[in-house]
Parts: structure tokens; sequence; C-alpha cells
């Protein structure tokens, strides 16, 4: 299940922002060449274009950040 963004608290959302930024995936690969907050904004703003979004998983009872065609897990 998808919960949007702006459902989130901002504690919340820097959270799971974060947590994707120093992660060796997705826009935030660990290259070097961006600071910290460059990521964050570019996380931020592949949210507001719907290229990443926030799944939730009931039965692990976590929430993080995906590419929206990315299956789920079984």
């Amino acid at each position: 299940m998808f919960i949007p963004w702006q459902q989130l608290s901002g504690t919340a959302l820097n959270g799971l922002v974060d947590s994707y930024c120093t992660q060796l995936h997705g826009l935030c690969s660990d290259d070097g060449l961006d600071s910290l907050e460059e990521r964050r904004r570019q996380v931020m703003q592949a949210l507001r274009d719907n290229r990443l979004v926030i799944r939730w998983s009931e039965s692990e009872q976590s929430a993080w950040i995906v590419d929206p065609n990315m299956p789920e897990k079984n």
C-alpha cells in the first residue's frame, strides 16, 4: 500500500528521506558527487513528481521509499 508523503509528519518524512539517502541505490547512489542536503532535495522532488513513493507494509509494520513501479515483496 502506498502512503501519500503529505500525510506523514515532518519528522517521519525526514527520517524516511534520510534513510533513503544513505542507502546505495535510487537517486542517491554513493557517488560522492552530491551533498546529503542535495540528495534530500532530489528525493523530495521525486516524491512530489511521483517518481518515488512511500510504501507501507502492514505485515512488517514498516514504511520505505521506493520506485512506484517496483513490485511488492511477498
